[in-house]
C-alpha cells in the first residue's frame, strides 16, 4: 500500500470512528434528556467524547442513561444492516463494535458505569 492510500484509509477510518463516538454521545444526550436529567455539555478528552449531566436522584434513570450510548451504537448497526450495508462494510463494523466495547465492564465503560448505578450510592459512579 502507498503511503497516500494508508493516508486516505487512515483519514477515512478516523472519521468513521469519530461519527460513530458522536452517535454514541448524542444516545446518552437523548436519553438524558427524555429521563429529564439536565444536559450540561459535552466535551473530548484523551479518552474520547464525553457528556456532562446532572444525575437523577433515581438508579434505574442512570442505568437508562449510561447504556444510552451503546443502544445508539446498536440502533446505527441495525439501520445499516437494514439499508442493505454489508455487514463487513466499516461503518456497520464500527457501529456494532463501541456497542459491544462499551457492554463490557471495563474502566470508565458504560456498562461499568450501569452497574454503579444499579448497585451503589450515585455519588460514588
Amino acid at each position: 500500500m502507498h503511503t497516500s492510500g494508508f493516508m486516505t484509509w487512515w483519514t477515512l477510518t478516523m472519521v468513521i470512528a469519530l461519527g460513530h463516538m458522536a452517535i454514541h454521545e448524542l444516545g446518552h444526550v437523548f436519553v438524558a434528556l427524555g429521563v429529564g436529567s439536565k444536559v450540561k455539555g459535552i466535551g473530548f478528552n484523551r479518552l474520547g467524547p464525553y457528556v456532562v449531566r446532572q444525575a437523577s436522584p433515581d438508579p434505574f434513570l442512570n442505568v437508562l442513561v449510561a447504556l444510552g450510548g451503546p443502544a445508539a451504537n446498536l440502533l446505527t448497526w441495525y439501520v445499516l444492516l437494514a439499508l442493505g450495508c454489508d455487514a463487513h462494510n466499516p461503518r456497520v463494523y464500527c457501529a456494532l463494535f463501541f456497542a459491544v466495547f462499551n457492554l463490557l465492564p471495563l474502566p470508565h465503560s458504560d456498562m461499568t458505569k450501569a452497574l454503579c448505578y444499579a448497585s451503589e450510592d450515585i455519588t460514588k459512579c
